[in-house]
């Protein structure tokens, strides 16, 4: 999923420009994990891709998974 790559990429900029930012979203691979009881050491997108039929489909599950991950977060 390029997506993936999209936000990688995107935080290394950021980290470039200040190497001590940190993120809530730095554990949302953590997240994927445990909503699909993964036990390997795979990148959520790969989880994603596993779980759904499409990317189209793994896309929607992110932004679903995201949303869930970050209300945790928050309360």
């Amino acid at each position: 999923m390029l997506l993936r790559a999209y936000i990688d990429g995107y935080f290394d900029r950021i980290m470039e420009l200040d190497p001590d930012f940190s993120s809530t979203f730095w554990n949302f691979g953590n997240y994927v994990t445990e909503y699909y009881g993964v036990l390997l050491n795979v990148n959520w997108d790969r989880i994603l891709t596993a779980y759904t039929s499409t990317d189209e489909d793994a896309f929607d599950m992110f932004y679903t998974l995201l949303d869930e991950y970050l209300q945790k977060v928050i309360d």
